[in-house]
């Protein structure tokens, strides 16, 4: 105890001796620490200050030493030291993917709960995410209508209105999302590249199959295309520019869940790409849309081949596909080698993950990898926050870096921020956040969740290009970016490939941003403290001392 806190204190004194950032106000937790915000008080993280030649910033967050902890470093003569650890020679003509960047979703139940917070805080929230003193989101998801994070199902039309006469954004859109999107947009200096998400057509559109899965209704597929055009023209009334969509939510996982009542539709590859070519392409390029992206698939990564390879084959519908959107709920029995080969069919395509969240399938499966429970999918419950768990905020810096490596070029979280119970969610099925609101006490708690996330949303500038530079030891050893308990294909027939949810050697990634700066972001997930050395052409050889269990940032 007295340990961790007297890290806290040396973090706090090294981040605010360099910067005019204010500090984490910390609060310890059972497993942890957070930073909290109310309506006189939040942490910040300015943008980075100009540099002094041979100078270069660093940033860490490790599970003992919350919030953004801010020191310089200096280049220097690698030979005049001993050299040890991990280092990574980069190199700016090996470029990869251009980044569009990372962000989270807006839904229902985060602005309900927003809502409920004083002005003042709620100002502190968003400025959180979205200003130059926070961690800068700039791609973002919109939820269409209702999912399992609203206070109540709806829909935009009246039932069985056809012609789509009656259509009208509800009062939900207008309080919960378009209000918060556009206080967002105010506090942002970045281009908000906003995602509209479907999760399902009306259910008088569907009709009802085995195991009370839903279909669209092919005499409605183009009444449904016509609906989320009329979305995007009601979005924009609203002055909320959409930059695309994807046009269903989980079109073949929630297949599996017969017990679970998430709004669902089910639409198989072959489907989707008979109704892009025939009708939302079509109805887009019509009604002045055509440079909207269609992100197709949005579910997980295992399927991921299959969906473009089918949906590819039709030229016409091809023409209408930006790329395809995964979530990353079972990526550990899905090889990140699916990403690379679509990459090498389809270079022209893009791959962006739309959600990923602590939610009852994570919880599961971090409960089973560490031999708590044996297997049982069948009946997920609800995932109540675990404020200032470091373990799933390892998820997330260990998603990030794989898939970045593996040419992923935006990624989104789910719900930006919950109330404390992890809701409120219409179906009981609660998930833990970055951001934690207690609206009794008029505060918010920043996780360890939060502040990872924005090592990546803050330093991998929009239209970052990535770099393919290998980590190595001092012995020549080239390190995998992969941790993998079995070898696999990269089919998602596959069954014997498994990944750690969360990897146990350092590992990291390399941006290039659109100022020419760079971007270094490590992960130390050891419980000892690592030496790492950036050894650049131009710049000489930077030294950094990783702290134990960590994220660190180097720029330069």
């Amino acid at each position: 105890m007295l340990k961790s806190l007297l890290l806290i204190f040396l973090g706090v004194l090294v981040g605010t001796a360099y910067s005019l950032d204010k500090p984490c106000s910390v609060k310890e937790t059972n497993v942890g620490f957070v930073c909290v915000c109310n309506a006189s008080y939040c942490d910040t993280i300015q943008p980075p200050s100009k540099l002094k030649d041979g100078q270069f910033h660093v940033y860490f967050t490790s599970r003992t030493t919350p919030g953004f902890n801010h020191h310089f470093g200096y280049f220097r003569d690698m030979q005049a030291h001993s050299p040890r650890g991990y280092r990574v020679k980069v190199n700016d003509l090996k470029k990869r993917q251009t980044i569009l960047g990372v962000g989270g979703a807006f839904t229902d139940s985060f602005g309900y709960s927003l809502r409920n917070l004083t002005r003042e805080t709620q100002d502190h929230l968003l400025k959180s995410y979205f200003s130059e003193d926070g961690i800068e989101y700039s791609f973002n998801r919109v939820v269409f209508g209702s999912s399992d994070f609203s206070l109540n199902p709806y829909s935009y039309v009246a039932e069985n209105d056809t012609s789509l006469l009656t259509f009208n954004l509800t009062e939900s859109d207008f309080l919960y999302k378009i209000g918060p999107i556009r206080r967002a947009k105010s506090f942002s200096k970045r281009e908000l590249k906003l995602m509209g998400s479907a999760w399902s057509a009306p259910k008088w559109m569907k009709r009802v199959g085995k195991n009370a899965n839903q279909y669209l209704m092919p005499e409605h597929r183009q009444t449904w295309a016509n609906y989320l055009v009329k979305t995007f023209e009601a979005f924009r009334n609203n002055s909320i520019e959409l930059w695309g969509l994807t046009p269903t939510n989980e079109p073949v996982t929630l297949m599996g869940f017969k017990d679970v009542a998430i709004k669902n539709m089910v639409m198989l590859p072959e489907e989707q790409r008979q109704w892009i070519a025939n009708n939302l392409g079509p109805a887009l390029e019509k009604n002045g849309f055509v440079n909207k992206s269609i992100v197709l698939l949005d579910d997980m990564r295992h399927y991921a081949l299959w969906w473009m390879d089918t949906v590819m084959r039709s030229k016409t519908a091809a023409q209408y596909v930006d790329g395809i959107g995964l979530h990353w709920y079972v990526d550990s029995f899905a090889s990140p080698k699916i990403l690379d080969k679509i990459k090498e069919k389809y270079p022209e395509k893009n791959i962006y993950y739309t959600e990923s969240s602590i939610n009852p399938i994570i919880d599961m499966l971090i409960n089973i990898e560490e031999g708590n429970i044996t297997s049982n999918f069948s009946s997920p419950g609800p995932t109540p926050p675990l404020l200032g768990s470091w373990k799933r905020a390892q998820m997330y810096a260990t998603s990030l870096i794989e898939n970045l490596n593996h040419w992923v070029n935006g990624y989104m979280d789910w719900n930006l921020a919950l109330d404390e119970t992890g809701g409120p969610n219409l179906i009981n099925l609660t998930c833990d956040a970055p951001i934690i609101m207690n609206t009794t006490s008029n505060e918010f708690y920043k996780q360890p969740m939060f502040y990872v996330l924005g090592h990546f949303s803050k330093f991998l500038k929009p239209g970052a290009v990535i770099l393919d530079c290998d980590l190595e030891t001092f012995d020549g050893r080239v390190h995998s970016k992969d941790e993998t308990e079995e070898t696999s294909t990269i089919y998602f027939e596959e069954k014997a490939f498994h990944l750690f949810l969360y990897y146990k050697d350092v590992k990291h990634i390399v941006g290039l941003n659109p100022d020419g700066s760079h971007a270094v972001i490590v992960f130390n997930p050891k419980k000892t403290p690592q030496s790492f050395w950036i050894q650049d052409a131009q710049k000489g050889n930077a030294y950094i001392f990783l702290e134990p269990e960590s994220v660190t940032s180097i720029l330069y």
